[in-house]
């Protein structure tokens, strides 16, 4: 429900408490500086979190219940509200500047992610599909066939390939092409690291957090992350694999 504390997973190391405020904690992104920027859904507030600092509100405006994050390499944040027709709003980091993201005509957003070649990708819950928005602000999209049931959480890989965690995990190939590989439910949160292994959160079923590695994307997972269930809701990665 994003009401646990905000935890930090280093390699093989379980960390807490980093925020816990009783909050409604829906989201987080690291950016290449260890810096992580946590949706606070209960406040509609962005919270900053320097590495090794401490936590302080960022000077956004017009949040409601924001449930998805995501940051480019120019330092530009991505998020949206839960509303429908909710706009993709951004904020950059570095020239401190909140603005609007290019994507195509209204829809329910239920997840936004940013990949290498600073494509951003959005996955719209209404109509089943995903779209592509490239720097130029050209777009694609792909709609999912099969469908993917409960589509709540998207990480992009190395290749600018997109997971997307539902009931199923799938994978949708920068080529446009679908391959639902994992029963793993990765509902909650889905992060892919420099080996290209994938972390999911479920919302049911598997305990923690499941590491499926890039060797064996259609085997079991390898792993469960403190099995307690540090991680309920989004989640991000740094560039040291600090979870």
């Amino acid at each position: 429900t994003g009401q646990a504390p905000f935890a930090m997973i280093q390699p093989g190391v379980v960390t807490q408490v980093i925020n816990n405020g009783g909050n409604a904690l829906f989201g987080s992104t690291v950016d290449e500086n260890g810096t992580v920027y946590i949706l606070d859904s209960s406040t509609n507030a962005i919270l900053m979190l320097p590495k090794g600092g401490v936590s302080s509100t960022m000077p956004i405006v017009g949040l409601n219940s924001p449930r998805s994050i995501s940051i480019d390499g120019a330092g530009v944040l991505y998020f949206y509200g839960t509303e429908v027709n909710a706009s993709v709003m951004t904020y950059d980091t570095v020239q401190g500047v909140q603005g609007t993201s290019p994507l195509p005509g209204t829809h329910f957003w239920e997840e936004v992610s940013v990949g290498n070649a600073g494509n951003l990708y959005a996955v719209d819950d209404n109509d089943g599909v995903l779209y592509t928005i490239k720097p130029d602000g050209t777009s694609t999209s792909v709609a999912f066939n099969p469908t993917i049931a409960g589509p709540g959480a998207l990480a992009v890989d190395s290749s600018e390939d997109v997971f997307i965690g539902g009931q199923s995990t799938n994978e949708i190939t920068a080529g446009g092409v679908q391959t639902g590989f994992s029963s793993v439910d990765g509902q909650n949160a889905m992060i892919v690291d420099a080996a290209n292994s994938i972390y999911a959160a479920p919302y049911t079923g598997f305990p923690g957090l499941a590491q499926i590695p890039a060797s064996n994307y259609n085997g079991a997972p390898i792993a469960s992350l403190d099995p307690g269930g540090a991680l309920a809701i989004g989640g991000g990665m740094g560039s040291d694999g600090t979870l």
